[in-house]
């Protein structure tokens, strides 16, 4: 017998409201940012404390490059971070 996956999203899952799942705040205390909230200085805190994150890992991962280059449908976007 297959149960209807509706009865079990109604009875096993718990209700959540969408507030308690996607935060609006963020807290960045950890980051010092001498100078005004500007994008690329928050930008670059996070991913240096990520870095230093990746390296405490070990040698199994590496970076190979921040804000790189990608074309598509002739659009060139960025990707913050090629692991």
């Amino acid at each position: 017998m297959t149960v209807p996956i509706v009865h079990i999203f109604q009875t096993s899952l718990p209700a959540v409201r969408a507030r308690e799942v996607f935060k609006d705040t963020y807290d960045f205390d950890f980051i010092e940012l001498h100078t005004g909230p500007h994008e690329k200085d928050l930008e670059d805190k996070i991913l240096s404390n990520f870095e230093k994150f990746l390296s405490e890992l070990g040698q199994d991962f590496s970076i190979l490059g921040r804000q790189v280059p990608i074309k598509i449908d002739r659009q060139t976007r960025f990707i913050d971070m090629v692991l």
